[in-house]
């Protein structure tokens, strides 16, 4: 699993909601690995690319605040394998 910094996501809290719904299940013993991806982002003034560690970033270059989120803000399943 993929979760981004910036998704908003505890991945503590997440691992722990899921081992406490898998219990007395027949995904009781399945293993969960978690990839945590850092946020980036792209200045929309100056084009800008740079690493973005909040949800309300500044540009490095240009100091200016449009700024949009291309990476780090996403929850998503890589790949799932079954026996």
């Amino acid at each position: 699993v993929l979760i981004g910094r910036l998704a908003g996501i505890d991945p503590e809290a997440l691992k722990f909601m899921l081992d406490l719904s898998k219990k007395n299940t027949l995904l009781d013993h399945a293993l969960i690995n978690f990839e945590l991806v850092d946020g980036k982002g792209r200045c929309r003034v100056c084009r800008h690319e740079f690493p973005v560690d909040t949800l309300a970033p500044v540009c490095p270059g240009c100091h200016g605040i449009s700024i949009e989120v291309t990476g780090g803000d996403q929850l998503r399943i890589v790949s799932m394998e079954v026996e």
